[in-house]
């Protein structure tokens, strides 16, 4: 549901300028999101009806109370105003980050792989600098699994050289 929830959010963003209602669109997705209309960007309002139907208290007061707005003094070095943003909507720091990185804990976070997501920021924060070959993550346990063999004695590609599909 929430998926088809955004996706449609999304299409309707995207949509909206074009079609010259990009206002009209902000009103309804403000009333979906049931916050005050101009308000909110476009990405505000599809986080805070995401955070909504999924009862995370902490994500709605983050882009309710505009702790998410950074402004131009706040990008640091080279941090482009995309990945400080995409930052503040995870809530972590630009140290550390990029945007497909931010991108991809977003993605683990929606899914809730909190394996992945822990991955994520120790990278981010020197704590660890890649996966080692032989570290289990679970696309890779799941592989050893149906190849019935022991995932921390093989590298992945070891593990697809065997099933040879």
């Amino acid at each position: 549901m929430f998926n088809k929830t955004t996706l449609s959010a999304l299409a309707l963003a995207v949509a909206l300028p074009f079609a010259g209602a990009a206002n009209a669109g902000n009103d309804q997705l403000a009333k979906i999101a049931g916050v005050e209309a101009g308000v909110y960007t476009t990405a505000e309002l599809i986080q805070i009806d995401q955070a909504r139907k999924t009862q995370d208290v902490e994500k709605l007061n983050f882009y309710l109370l505009g702790e998410n707005r950074v402004s131009r003094a706040d990008y640091t070095g080279n941090v482009s105003g995309g990945v400080a943003e995409l930052a503040a909507i995870e809530g972590v720091s630009t140290n550390g980050y990029t945007a497909s990185t931010l991108i991809e804990l977003s993605v683990a976070e929606n899914e809730n792989d909190l394996e992945k997501v822990a991955f994520i920021k120790a990278r981010a924060a020197g704590e660890i600098s890649e996966l080692a070959p032989n570290a289990v993550s679970p696309g890779k346990r799941q592989l050893a699994a149906v190849l019935g063999l022991d995932p921390a004695s093989y590298t992945t590609a070891e593990l697809i050289e065997i099933a040879d599909w």
